[in-house]
């Protein structure tokens, strides 16, 4: 028994090694919620791609499928590099269907046009028609 005058010890509860584990659980589940979001603020350019700019204001619809001619050439399909032969045997493999399909075209100002011909004949040739010519706006200047 014990005496009224006596206190009882607080019982000490040990901590175990998990519980330490719970506060880096959470920082990591933060950084990677942070950087999933993070990641998706801009879109996919490859090697600085610098759009010709123009004044028009209209705005086109959203592609379906993006082809980046990049200064040196390249040639990206969906941000996969790819040469002139993949990209119509990727054209070719997609069917029929594709014919509707909304293409995007973003090349880099210092493409000449004679660069772009053959990537412009291969869509041709699959009878793809419904291709957007990305460029930037032009700021206009005070005078």
């Amino acid at each position: 028994m014990t005496d009224g005058n006596m206190l009882a010890a607080p019982l000490r509860l040990r901590r175990t090694s998990d519980d330490n584990m719970i506060p880096l659980i959470n920082i990591v589940f933060l950084l990677l919620i942070f950087f999933m979001v993070a990641s998706q603020i801009a879109a996919f350019r490859p090697a600085n791609v610098v759009l010709p700019e123009i004044a028009a204001t209209d705005q086109a619809a959203v592609p379906d499928v993006s082809i980046v001619v990049a200064a040196s050439g390249d040639i990206f399909l969906d941000e996969r590099a790819v040469d002139l032969a993949q990209l119509g045997t990727w054209i070719e493999a997609q069917g029929t269907a594709f014919y509707d399909t909304k293409i995007s075209l973003q090349a880099d100002r210092h493409v000449t046009a004679a660069a772009l011909s053959p990537v412009l004949s291969v869509l041709r040739e699959h009878r793809i028609s419904d291709i957007t010519l990305y460029v930037q706006r032009k700021v206009a200047e005070d005078s």
